[in-house]
């Protein structure tokens, strides 16, 4: 009877970036879908680009091109921001204009977005920036997995990726499901990956540096809204509604 062998340091280097991606995917589509309405209503649309690149990450790590694993903070830290910056346009409904509200107000309130600073962009610009920068990052963590199961017992390996998978989705569940501020999950994340990357110096110094700056830069806007395990809500007095059968406003 052979005794089981002890957790390798490639092991341990799986688990953590397993629990760092399910993490950040997850992370990432609580994170751009409350900032950018369009993507909101396209509820599979960071999942899909996340698997893509996982898998474009494997593919490219295999063939030795395109080395990204360095900068997966970075690329992380542009998704966090392109939430932000996006939240300050406004893109028009891609299909019958009386189905969606974009512009964060009923119809007939007279409200308009407290963080409306920018102008109109295409749909088609909006969601393909949001595909392809979520791609790159996941293109990113695709190559790290890749490079940890290089040289693994295959099923050794999966397991470890997949306890580590789960381990994220709990961390992340759990975050939620207490109304913590989105500043924790930044925090959280970024550490997670840090830890991961503890033995690549460089490339963890980069992860809690860019960290560091998109973390502060959160704080701000985040700090207007309160958080629900499912929704970011604004809470703003209502003083005037617009009475659409008389065609007259009211005040309050």
């Amino acid at each position: 009877m052979t005794t089981p062998s002890r957790l390798t340091r490639a092991d341990l280097h799986l688990f953590l970036i397993g629990s760092a991606s399910l993490f950040w995917e997850l992370l990432l589509i609580r994170w751009l879908s409350s900032w950018i309405r369009l993507v909101a209503y396209f509820t599979n649309f960071v999942l899909i680009a996340a698997f893509f690149g996982l898998g474009l990450g494997a593919i490219l790590y295999s063939q030795k091109r395109l080395y990204l694993m360095r900068w997966l903070g970075f690329l992380l830290s542009f998704c966090v921001a392109l939430g932000l910056v996006l939240s300050g346009t406004v893109s028009r409904n891609p299909y019958d204009p009386s189905e969606y509200i974009w512009f964060g107000a009923r119809l007939a309130t007279g409200l308009k977005p407290s963080n409306l600073w920018g102008g109109y962009l295409p749909w088609p610009l909006v969601l393909g920036t949001v595909y392809f920068s979520t791609v790159a990052a996941f293109t990113s963590f695709g190559m790290w997995l890749a490079r940890f199961f290089d040289g693994q017992p295959p099923l050794r390996a999966y397991t470890m990726e997949i306890c580590g998978s789960l381990f994220g989705i709990v961390l992340f569940t759990l975050l939620s499901a207490t109304s913590l501020s989105p500043i924790l999950w930044l925090l959280m994340g970024f550490g997670l990956l840090a830890i991961a990357q503890a033995n690549f110096r460089k490339d963890a110094a980069i992860t809690l540096g860019f960290g560091a700056v998109i973390t502060l830069f959160a704080i701000a806007p985040v700090r207007h809204y309160r958080w629900s395990p499912y929704y970011k809500i604004e809470v703003r007095p209502l003083q005037t509604i617009f009475d659409l059968t008389q065609n007259t406003p009211v005040s309050f």
